[in-house]
């Protein structure tokens, strides 16, 4: 049976302090229960014991080699407890992520997309398979693997643009000057540099993503791990914000895993997408997705729309929003 971990994980970057693993929930302001200024040093985190981002090296990509498998989910089996019975919702699902590579998972609604995902941040257990990250089993949370929600409640309330994204990397041992310079280097790649200094409540939905986006990259992660984060936004800011995620990606080399009800979406984004069937979901085909199938007016996009639509629909699943009670 797999198991939920006992914390609320609504924010997008988890932290580890003094050995132990804890994540930053945005409606639990004990999280910041101790103040972190210069004079207060995280515990655990000094010298050389400060879990950093491995720096980047000629010919590397989040230290593999190019072709190397950055991660591998293999047989995973997902399911949760509900009336005294268990529910299965992921039956058997295998695919790998190599470095720089972006992957997106589409499935009809309830095939546990974004339960997989939260496993393979760490906040949820297998029922059965594996999960390796970079060759090792990974069964904790850990700043490796940075999370974006889709709500838009994922920032402290009570800290402004700046804060928000300089916090992890305090709890993580930086600085508070160099925590800052890091934070505002991101908002800037975000095109927020002119915000740093508003609080949450005085962002739109899509500035408060450019902020979570901008968190999660600050902590330099082996992996982004994104649940359909332009989900509740407008056409127009969702577009812009996956040309931006694209840009990125591009700039940075950052491997994503990224979840989403939206065919075109994962066609705009995706190296590869892995459909999943109905639940118990398994694997029902990893669809390789070229250049020249990302333009829109191209013979090779309608031809990638049609395919997609064609077997989400033979799976029972709606082209719009999904309202899924567990995925």
């Amino acid at each position: 049976m797999s198991k939920r971990k006992p914390l609320t994980y609504l924010a997008a970057v988890c932290t580890v302090t003094a050995g132990k693993t804890s994540c930053l929930a945005a409606d639990a302001r004990a999280a910041e229960s101790r103040s972190i200024d210069a004079k207060d040093k995280v515990p655990g985190m000094q010298g050389s014991q400060t879990p950093t981002a491995p720096d980047r090296q000629p010919g590397l990509v989040g230290g593999l080699h190019a072709g190397d498998s950055l991660l591998q989910v293999e047989n995973a089996r997902l399911g949760y407890k509900l009336e005294n019975r268990f529910h299965l919702a992921v039956q058997d699902v295998s695919f790998d992520l190599s470095p720089a590579e972006t992957v997106i998972l589409l499935g009809p609604s309830g095939c546990g997309k974004s339960t997989l995902l939260k496993s393979i941040a760490g906040f949820i257990d297998l029922s059965g398979g594996s999960i390796s990250l970079r060759g090792r089993r990974t069964v904790a949370p850990g700043p490796d693997r940075a999370v974006v929600f889709q709500e838009f409640d994922q920032l402290f309330p009570w800290r402004t643009v700046l804060d928000n994204v300089a916090y992890p990397l305090r709890r993580n041992g930086r600085s508070k000057a160099k925590a800052a310079d890091r934070a505002k280097h991101y908002l800037g790649m975000m095109g927020l540099s002119e915000a740093v200094d508003r609080f949450p409540h005085q962002l739109s939905g899509g500035m408060k993503q450019r902020v979570s986006i901008a968190r999660a990259m600050a902590l330099e992660p082996a992996m982004l791990l994104m649940d359909e984060p332009f989900g509740s936004l407008d056409a127009l800011t969702r577009s812009r914000l996956q040309q931006e995620l694209n840009d990125i990606a591009a700039q940075t080399e950052v491997t994503i895993l990224f979840v989403t009800h939206s065919i075109e979406e994962a066609i705009i984004l995706g190296d590869r997408i892995v459909i999943l069937s109905d639940p118990p979901s398994v694997v029902r085909e990893i669809v390789d997705v070229s250049e020249a199938t990302k333009r829109a007016d191209s013979d090779d996009y309608l031809e990638m729309r049609s395919h997609l639509r064609s077997m989400l629909v033979s799976e029972g699943a709606e082209d719009g929003h999904e309202i899924k009670p567990f995925d």
